[in-house]
């Protein structure tokens, strides 16, 4: 059986944005309107195949209640991804995504791999998408921004998909790199030891 190349992944935001909901999503292909919030922080699994390869997603779900904040870097400090989430319905949410984009910065997870939800497109936006994709851009180039809505099935398995990709192609490029770096195996003896057997004593 093909041994799974392991990602962890950690979702931060406000409360109610829908980051329970994203993970119900993707992992169970599910929806429920009513969810209890998030007490500190949830684990979910989820095994998906890109381009041959077994890849295992361990999903983080941090609680977005202000109490819980301090301990939300026990899970993002040794995380590859993180996805932040923000309700289009509320602007006080984008708010909560631009204080953990700068908690982020400011504990030096330059290396961690950060994507912007605008989640819940199907409601009334309140946040203009063109703003958020400005701000994201002036933060991190690197930034992506991704729209989505739990409830109508839109952007959530293009996401996670998309995060499966980039795991996929680092573990090739690590494989790659790997292989060069290999030593190349001689066969027979070196040409010192040659030139040491046939010269004159």
């Amino acid at each position: 059986m093909q041994k799974p190349i392991f990602c962890k992944i950690v979702t931060l935001g406000d409360y109610s944005v829908g980051k329970s909901s994203l993970i119900q999503r993707f992992t169970k292909n599910d929806f429920t309107d009513t969810r209890t919030q998030t007490v500190g922080a949830e684990f979910s699994p989820k095994q998906i195949i890109r381009d041959g390869r077994l890849i295992e997603l361990q999903i983080w779900d941090t609680a977005g209640q202000e109490v819980y904040r301090s301990i939300a870097k026990l899970y993002y400090m040794d995380a590859s991804f993180a996805i932040i989430v923000y309700d289009v319905t509320k602007p006080k949410s984008f708010e909560v995504l631009k204080f953990w984009l700068d908690k982020l910065f400011e504990e030096g997870m330059t290396d961690i791999t950060k994507f912007i939800i605008a989640n819940k497109i199907d409601l009334e936006s309140q946040v203009s998408i063109d703003e958020v994709r400005q701000y994201a851009s002036s933060f991190d180039p690197k930034i992506q921004v991704f729209e989505t809505s739990c409830k109508q099935n839109i952007g959530v398995f293009e996401l996670f998909n998309h995060i499966g990709d980039l795991v996929n192609e680092k573990e090739k490029l690590k494989q790659q790199k790997q292989k060069e770096e290999k030593p190349a195996i001689k066969i027979g003896g070196s040409d010192k030891k040659n030139e040491a057997l046939n010269s004159c004593c």
